[in-house]
């Protein structure tokens, strides 16, 4: 990170020094921080192009990326083995090496779980299994009377979440569960209690 505002963005070691201690924690990029995917990107973006030049006048494929999620497809058959050792040898030059337990190869014929969306041998884009099923799992829990006040509302935004994922894929999925999910917000905004440590206008805001 230092490196990039020093020598990328051209800043005084002062400042560089400021922004990586801003960007970072326990020197390293946090997840789930607004400003982690840009800047992950943006310091590796010379490591990035090498690869897409790789992948796209060696291998022919097209290249993906999706913070570290890299995917290269192509209509005609390539190498992958040699395609990895090739990246292999890139992300080493920038000290990186992949996580080969992670890295898969997926034949035409077959579905892919693409960063967590599955696209079908018909190219349309699906929601996993696993994704149906914790968003089915989490509507039979709202049916349990024994969940109230402050567990029944982070049951609620988690399944909230889960469902709009899966609505970013398919805007048609779960209309049932989701009217389940509505009236329960509803149902306990209406019910809320002035001494409760969470904040009315915020369920508003996002769920309205």
């Amino acid at each position: 990170m230092y490196r990039f505002f020093q020598n990328t963005m051209h800043m005084s070691s002062d400042v560089s020094a400021l922004l990586t201690d801003i960007v970072t924690l326990e020197k390293k990029i946090p997840t789930g921080c607004p400003t982690s995917q840009i800047i992950a990107y943006y310091a590796y973006h010379a490591m990035f192009e090498d690869i897409h030049t790789l992948a796209t006048q060696r291998y022919g494929c097209i290249f993906t990326l999706y913070v570290d999620d890299m995917t290269f497809s192509s209509n005609s058959s390539f190498n992958p083995s040699q395609l990895s050792n090739d990246i292999d040898k890139i992300l080493r030059r920038y000290g990186h090496k992949p996580k080969y337990s992670k890295v898969k190869y997926f034949p035409r014929s077959s579905h892919k779980l693409i960063t967590g969306v599955v696209v079908s041998n018909n190219h349309k884009l699906l929601v996993a299994n696993n994704q149906r099923k914790k968003i089915y799992d989490g509507a039979m829990k709202q049916l349990d009377l024994k969940l109230q006040g402050d567990s029944l509302r982070k049951e609620l935004q988690t399944l909230k979440g889960r469902i709009q994922a899966a609505k970013n894929v398919n805007s048609k999925i779960f209309p049932e569960i989701n009217r389940l999910v509505d009236n329960s917000i509803a149902d306990l905004v209406n019910n809320y209690d002035i001494h409760n440590n969470w904040n009315r206008s915020v369920w508003k805001q996002d769920y309205r």
